[in-house]
């Protein structure tokens, strides 16, 4: 989709990218809690340039920055450059803009709006994050086995920690570690999250065909979020470092919504951070019983995958099954 930049009115050949005006801006301003002078001296400090710049952004999160001239110069900015901005942003401000600004530049130039279209809706994929986008288990299995031997205990066998993940963190600690009393809980806690916030990206990895999987759905225009029982800062951290976050219109995890999978509320939740409510079409991929009942609980399809911690038998009923996240795409 191409947008005319409304200062100089020439075609910004940016699929997806939308200019804000001045009045936008003060809408973006007021929901990161700035006043709009601070706002427009952040972009300037971001791109270096003296002149009021208007944010763009195409729906993988990429941003940039256009200036009013007639040459409609771009300014890309790394999406860890905008760290200041929350992820919600997009949808609950973006999204309508866009709609808004597309209205509008069709009623200015004579155009009507592309109806051919007019069937498609973008659906909502939430994403399980262990043992579905990424392979985590070695260091969960490390973090955990620090931790007992920090309390000198023996350490587990991966598989033995691995059967413990997929509720929360403290679900895993009584677990992994149930040796320590109930309440140690909170040093305990501290322990391990010290000990995998070092070793978190050690050899965590996407699973095979996953990245792929993420671009094409992404490409499609549908949205994306992860819906995660771990915390949102690890989540993150992983996410980024493996390229993965730009995918993602919102990230939900522990501490985010008033209960962990398999509530629905994270779901729900995650939705509406993308701009919408959930409907039957949109779906929970997952690897765990827990993604599995939060989706049927949720009202939407859901997607078991069989590369996952829990193997390669659903632990419950689910929409489809899929062997690889090429058939994720390929049955959806």
């Amino acid at each position: 989709m191409n947008f005319t930049c409304l200062s100089c009115g020439n075609c910004c050949r940016l699929p997806g990218y939308v200019r804000l005006r001045d009045n936008e801006a003060e809408r973006i301003a007021e929901f990161l809690g700035e006043d709009l002078q601070t706002f427009i001296q952040t972009q300037t400090r971001l791109t270096r340039d003296r002149q009021h710049l208007s944010l763009l952004e195409n729906d993988r999160g990429e941003c940039a920055f256009l200036t009013p001239d007639t040459r409609c110069r771009i300014h890309p900015v790394k999406p860890a450059q905008c760290r200041g901005y929350p992820l919600r942003w997009r949808s609950e401000v973006m999204d309508p803009l866009c709609a808004g600004l597309k209205q509008q530049n069709d009623t200015s130039t004579g155009r009507h709006a592309d109806t051919s279209n007019k069937k498609f809706m973008p659906l909502i994929y939430l994403f399980d994050l262990d043992g579905t986008l990424v392979d985590s288990r070695a260091d969960l299995a490390r973090a955990v086995n620090l931790t007992r031997e920090h309390f000198n205990l023996a350490p587990l066998p991966l598989d033995a920690v691995v059967r413990c993940v997929g509720r929360g963190v403290e679900d895993l600690m009584r677990g992994a570690i149930p040796e320590r009393p109930a309440d140690a809980v909170a040093e305990t806690l501290a322990v391990y999250r010290a000990h995998y916030r070092a070793h978190l990206l050690d050899e965590t990895v996407p699973y095979p065909g996953i990245p792929e999987l993420l671009e094409k759905l992404s490409g499609a225009g549908h949205k994306l979020a992860v819906v995660t029982n771990k915390g949102r800062a690890a989540s993150c951290k992983i996410l980024e470092g493996l390229n993965l976050l730009p995918f993602f219109g919102a990230v939900v995890g522990d501490g985010d919504a008033p209960a962990l999978k398999p509530d629905p509320a994270p779901l729900h939740f995650a939705a509406r951070l993308l701009g919408r409510e959930l409907q039957p079409t949109d779906w929970m991929v997952g690897d765990g019983d827990t993604d599995l009942r939060a989706g049927a609980a949720a009202g939407i399809r859901t997607c078991f995958c069989r590369w996952g911690f829990s193997g390669p038998n659903a632990p419950l009923p689910a929409t489809m099954c899929a062997d690889t996240p090429e058939n994720v795409e390929c049955k959806m």
